[in-house]
């Protein structure tokens, strides 16, 4: 077999097996997160304490913290690109043909000079939109941290207006926190994954 044709099997091989591992990965988030949401029903079933609003303010937390965590890894890596000077791929790939004018001209001189400063115009136009995009994720991570917080302090609101009895024990407030937890594991795998597809995706290059 031809050194090329194994390299490219082999890639494509590391390219399958990341996959399911990251697949598979995601499955037992996704079983663990299931599993904790049972075990909060059942102990509010034990307790007598089932309440369909309480159990809707729990997911609506949960699916808060999913975007909240979603949110921080969006920011920290277009953060961490900038710093590095790189560029994602929505902006990397972005191309304007040269006018058919500049083109056309026949001094090669001339001609380079413009081409010179339409890549100068399209590097500083790129620069400026990766440095607006940081600020816009950093907007968008601060906005959902915000409902985030905003939908704990009703929880904790509501949780102190109501009997002692009906309010959830310490095993259910423990249950929330590892689902909490979860979460953020799931999402570190998440970019894990996008980071090591990427750093794969530029060495094949």
């Amino acid at each position: 077999m031809k050194p090329f044709l194994q390299t490219f099997i082999q890639d494509k091989l590391h390219s399958l097996q990341m996959d399911y591992e990251h697949n598979i990965a995601l499955i037992g988030y996704e079983f663990e997160d299931h599993r904790l949401a049972y075990e909060i029903q059942q102990q509010q079933e034990q307790q007598q304490n089932l309440n369909v609003h309480q159990q809707q303010l729990i997911e609506n937390l949960c699916h808060r913290k999913y975007q909240n965590e979603m949110s921080k890894c969006d920011f920290n890596s277009l953060k961490q690109l900038l710093r590095q000077k790189e560029l994602p791929k929505s902006l990397d790939t972005i191309q304007i043909v040269f006018p058919v004018y500049i083109q056309a001209i026949d001094d090669p001189r001339i001609r380079q000079e413009y081409l010179n400063r339409h890549e100068q115009i399209m590097e500083t136009y790129k620069s400026e939109m990766m440095i607006l995009l940081v600020y816009i994720a950093e907007i968008f991570m601060l906005e959902i941290q915000q409902l985030f917080d905003d939908e704990m302090a009703k929880l904790w609101q509501e949780q102190h207006c109501l009997p002692i009895k009906k309010r959830f024990n310490s095993i259910v407030l423990n249950l929330m926190e590892q689902r909490f937890a979860n979460i953020t594991k799931k999402v570190q795998c998440i970019s894990q994954y996008k980071l090591s597809s990427l750093v794969d995706e530029s060495l094949t290059l």
